[in-house]
């Protein structure tokens, strides 16, 4: 049915969607660049034109980028810095610093989460990968993590021990389960009463709550992720250009 559907789309279009599923395969590494537009446009038997249109459109997506005199590159987005967008940590110095992500549970449900794949989009009964981490700083645990994956894209984790996750889980994703992450949806709200085993409250403390929403290249919701943290520590900044 879907090839019957992309035979009917404009030529460029076609050239798209079949450059869009060989970034889903992951062909090309981020340290290479895709074949140029003449070697393109020879291995599909367009004009330059025609590539150039499909290129364009995957970069306007923001799957592809272009490098003048390098190429053209696939697009891994960078997570490394989302979180001090929310929660800003310092030395004694003043020096900006990372906190390290602590995975303390893999596990299968086997029947899915109701809640879970309702906010997902999926059948209740749809089996989860869950993962409960944290981000520390000298053992000081400063934000606890919930995180969901369908089963059937990330089954792989469930071999992998706990010491041996990645501090960032995303490149992790990538190279074990074959899943690359190039966008996300982030929602915050302020609770309060909130009890979590990792994240321990004063009974007067408010809490901090990032609910994300992180997508796939061909737009599936591949993680959902609440993260946890202070009240009293939230920090919140963005540039407008």
């Amino acid at each position: 049915m879907q090839n019957s559907i992309v035979e009917k789309l404009p030529r460029y279009e076609q050239v798209r969607y079949d450059l869009q599923q060989k970034l889903i395969a992951q062909i090309w590494g981020s340290d290479e660049s895709i074949p140029n537009e003449q070697e393109l446009a020879d291995e599909y038997q367009v004009s330059v034109g025609t590539i150039r249109k499909a290129i364009d459109l995957l970069v306007a997506d923001g799957l592809l980028v272009k490098q003048q005199g390098k190429g053209t590159f696939v697009r891994y987005p960078d997570f490394s810095s989302s979180l001090i967008r929310f929660f800003r940590y310092r030395n004694s110095t003043g020096k900006q610093i990372i906190p390290e992500g602590v995975v303390h549970k893999v596990t299968y449900l086997e029947n899915g989460d109701e809640r879970i794949n309702g906010v997902m989009h999926r059948l209740i009964q749809a089996p989860l990968i869950y993962i409960e981490r944290t981000r520390e700083i000298g053992q000081k645990v400063l934000v606890s993590e919930k995180i969901w994956l369908p089963k059937e894209h990330f089954f792989q984790l469930l071999n992998i021990p706990l010491s041996n996750f990645d501090n960032l889980l995303y490149p992790m994703y990538r190279r074990e389960c074959g899943q690359l992450v190039v966008s996300a949806k982030e929602q915050l709200s302020f609770l309060t009463n909130y009890f979590d085993t990792y994240l321990p409250l004063q009974q007067t403390e408010s809490a901090v709550k990032i609910c994300r929403f992180a997508y796939g290249i061909n737009g599936e919701l591949l993680e959902y992720r609440e993260s946890y943290g202070r009240a009293s520590e939230f920090f919140y900044e963005t540039f407008i250009h």
